[in-house]
């Protein structure tokens, strides 16, 4: 990276932790947790250079998106949110969120020809009986992993499939995709190009038995899919609406976007099939834990380095003092937000304490009212 540009990035993220002190105690609770927990963790999974070109360097709104992405993690994975993102079986997803990933929900597509990420959820690859919740967290999964593409946070960074609606109708809970929909638009860094795709039944004759319980007829069961993903959702989430009429439609379309026939599905007109999803993850799984072994390596060649320099060369002595600075500066962070969140507690107590004696005043005035106005009867 050229020193003008590190020398950027150095002052975005010093005005970015300025303004991450102006974000409310209960907002970055779990934010402070997970940095005091697993520091590097914070600084990997969750870069705040990401969020920053996300809200155009407003490093305000950039505080708040990281707050709320680590309030949704904690909120998602629970007692496994400081873990890795891995599906490794060492990191935050467990075994069943990892089938869904291997079914297709979502998918990971091949990159266009210009490099965008395009993901697609087709609700025929819902899983039955199992938790919904491991849907959002294989979307959490694949989101984390997108968004540290610097593409993913410039205009339509990352091409969004939908395969809403095919002649084999599936039901879509829509409520729990609304919910999904919001924390796309309130918690990741990444801004969605977002195609939903409708190829309608022959017949609208016959019944949708809902989510509820509920029975609607095709036709209104139809038109309320397309009335749910008509409605623009954020500044960056646009939706754009496909219908095939005759074959092929599907195919120029997605390949106006930059897609090649080989990377689009077969129920589009291209030759990708669902195989390769599996396929990908097995592949994602042994690249992790390459990854993992790799870095055990490099610090195990670092520890025997350092022994075999004696700890006399100037080199090791400058290495560590810069290490003995990292630290330092990290402690008296913590220590700083833990002074600041002490604080902010003892302004709320205060101000509790306030109203509380106010209150002991006024109901003390009523008593003693209540009492004159007895002994005078």
């Amino acid at each position: 990276m050229p020193e003008a540009q590190k020398e950027y990035c150095i002052n975005a993220l010093r005005e970015f932790d300025k303004a991450m002190e102006h974000v409310p105690l209960d907002k970055k609770r779990e934010y402070l947790e997970a940095l005091q927990k697993v520091p590097s963790l914070v600084a990997t999974e969750s870069d705040p250079l990401q969020f920053i070109r996300y809200c155009d360097y407003n490093f305000w709104l950039a505080a708040e998106r990281m707050c709320n992405y680590w309030m949704y993690r904690r909120e998602l994975f629970q007692q496994r949110a400081h873990l890795p993102m891995t599906i490794d079986g060492t990191g935050a997803l467990d075994d069943t969120d990892v089938l869904y990933l291997s079914a297709g929900w979502p998918a990971l597509l091949p990159k266009t020809t210009c490099g965008r990420y395009v993901v697609l959820f087709d609700p025929s690859k819902q899983l039955n009986n199992v938790d919904r919740n491991c849907r959002r967290r294989a979307s959490f999964y694949c989101a984390n992993l997108i968004a540290k593409d610097e593409r993913a946070q410039t205009p339509k960074g990352v091409v969004f499939l939908v395969n809403l609606i095919q002649p084999r109708m599936h039901v879509i809970d829509l409520v729990f995709s609304e919910k999904g929909l919001s924390k796309v638009d309130s918690v990741f860094p990444i801004r969605f190009d977002a195609h939903f795709l409708c190829k309608l039944p022959k017949t609208m004759r016959g019944t949708i038995r809902e989510v509820s319980g509920g029975l609607v007829t095709k036709q209104a069961y139809i038109y309320k899919l397309i009335s749910f993903c008509s409605r623009p959702r954020g500044q960056h989430f646009q939706p754009v609406i496909h219908y095939e009429s005759e074959d092929g439609q599907f195919l120029r379309a997605l390949m106006g976007l930059g897609m090649r026939k080989e990377d689009i599905p077969k129920c589009f007109g291209g030759t990708w099939s669902f195989a390769q999803a599996r396929m990908w993850c097995k592949n994602q799984v042994k690249k992790e834990k390459e990854q993992r072994d790799s870095r055990k390596l490099r610090k195990r060649k670092k520890a025997e380095g350092n022994d075999n320099c004696g700890g006399g060369s100037k080199w090791t002595t400058q290495r560590q003092r810069t290490i003995n600075a990292i630290h330092s500066r990290k402690k008296r962070e913590r220590r700083r937000q833990e002074e600041e969140m002490v604080k902010q507690e003892s302004k709320k107590l205060a101000k509790t304490n306030a109203y509380l004696k106010e209150e002991n005043c006024r109901l003390q005035a009523l008593l003693e009212e209540a009492y004159h106005h007895t002994l005078a009867e």
